[in-house]
């Protein structure tokens, strides 16, 4: 990685040779050579040891090329194991997160670390989307100057999510100059937790039944019964009602819940 001016000088020999006062070259001529600088790339490698929430597949040390590295970073849903992880992040509306310190290493303005002509350029990370649901992470970042991964896991997601990590320099493309470099592609993993089921009763619900009745359905007794949050992914998972009786009592009573969320049951016997 070299730029600058260097001067040359040419002559012309034949091989006549300088018998009897021969000449057998010309007057000394000079020339300037100029290189002018061309923006390198930047640089950038990951360091698989950075957390054991990182996986890396290929080559991602100095000698990786353009898109040698694949990364994979998983977390649980809600970020519950990221206290082993790396340190707390301060994620948007107070949820938990991750700070991996040291994830980008190596992050410089060229690819040679030789290169001090740029050693002055701004450096910026950006993520470029590839697959996967962008709706899993409320924010997540890599910090150009520490080379920190900062993610913050939607609340109540799971899924994967692949993007691109791309390092960007101001140096410019003029004269074919190249101002990114994104040698990873990082997939990003929350992994399911199961959540609670939840669902309502009335405030200060009492059913009342008639003796001797029989049995009685009261529809809607239970409302809002739900698997899990909206986007936990738990729709499938099959529900099932509880019962049992909190205070003791002299009444034989026999009571259910069915699926449409109302109790059926009566006194037995009178």
């Amino acid at each position: 990685h070299q730029n600058g001016m260097q001067n040359f000088s040419l002559v012309l020999v034949d091989s006549g040779g300088v018998a009897r006062s021969g000449i057998d070259r010309t007057v000394l001529s000079t020339f300037t050579v100029v290189t002018l600088p061309v923006n390198d790339a930047p640089f950038y490698s990951l360091s698989c040891s950075a957390s054991d929430a990182t996986v890396c597949a290929g080559t991602c040390g100095e000698d990786a090329d353009e898109r040698t590295c694949n990364v994979t970073v998983s977390v649980d849903e809600e970020c519950a194991d990221c206290p082993s992880l790396g340190g707390p992040a301060a994620c948007p509306g107070g949820f938990p997160g991750l700070v991996i310190n040291g994830f980008a290493a190596s992050v410089r303005p060229s690819w040679s670390p030789n290169a001090t002509d740029e050693a002055g350029q701004a450096l910026n990370f950006s993520f470029v989307f590839v697959e996967g649901d962008a709706e899993v992470f409320s924010f997540v970042a890599v910090d150009a100057g520490s080379g920190s991964l900062t993610l913050c896991p939607a609340p109540e997601r799971n899924g994967m999510l692949t993007l691109a990590l791309i390092l960007s320099d101001d140096g410019g493309t003029s004269d074919g100059g190249i101002d990114q470099w994104a040698s990873a592609n990082i997939t990003f993993i929350i992994r399911e937790m199961n959540d609670p089921p939840t669902f309502l009763v009335p405030e200060h619900t009492v059913g009342f039944v008639l003796q001797d009745s029989g049995s009685v359905l009261l529809p809607g007794f239970v409302t809002n019964v739900s698997a899990g949050p909206r986007y936990s992914r738990e729709e499938m998972q099959q529900l099932t009602f509880k019962l049992t009786f909190v205070d003791s009592s002299p009444l034989d009573v026999g009571m259910a819940l069915f699926g449409g969320g109302g109790p059926g049951g009566g006194p037995r016997g009178g």
